[in-house]
């Protein structure tokens, strides 16, 4: 007989933070967009799993959308542009390390900016459930702007956020901030 510790999802940590997505997940019980992630080329099951078992799901990027990653004091003042602006937003994650904004595939590849990383085909994403924004998070990361809640195709326009990015790094003295 093994003891619940020696179990997989069975620490202390892991009945946490299975706590906190259910404390998180209140009022969205039938929540769980999966066309995107299967848009994506992840494995939904697996992606599901990683959830219940509260571990963050590994996604590819490159085939349903790259993702733009932004440090995050340019980062923060860009997406605050672009919510003032009216611009539609896709799903944003907050990290430790700032930002990672979903964009068209192939849209942001040839940007050359300041502290900017564009990740596509071949990249990964480690990403919480969708249901865990701030003030929750899971291993630092938290949805800015989760996926949408109907499954529609919304990413963050390249071009707007290619604007507010420069904006945002000229208005903070970024070296560089025209590309």
């Amino acid at each position: 007989m093994t003891s619940d510790a020696a179990q997989p999802g069975h620490t202390a940590g892991d009945r946490i933070r299975r706590a906190q997505l259910s404390e998180a997940a209140y009022g969205f019980e039938d929540f769980t967009p999966v066309g995107w992630i299967k848009r994506s080329g992840a494995s939904v099951g697996d992606v599901l799993r990683s959830w219940h078992d509260g571990r963050l799901a590994t996604v590819p990027a490159g085939k349903a959308w790259d993702v733009v990653q932004l440090p995050v004091e340019a980062g923060s003042e860009a997406l605050r542009q672009l919510k003032v602006t009216g611009s539609p937003l896709g799903p944003i994650l907050s990290t430790p390390d700032g930002f990672l904004v979903l964009v068209a595939v192939g849209t942001a590849s040839d940007w050359n900016l300041p502290s900017v990383t564009v990740h596509g085909d071949g990249a990964t994403v480690r990403i919480p459930h969708p249901v865990m924004s701030s003030p929750y998070e899971h291993d630092g990361r938290a949805w800015a702007a989760g996926p949408p809640r109907d499954d529609r195709d919304v990413l963050t326009d390249a071009d707007d956020l290619y604007g507010a990015y420069v904006s945002a790094a000229a208005l903070l003295g970024i070296e560089g901030a025209l590309g």
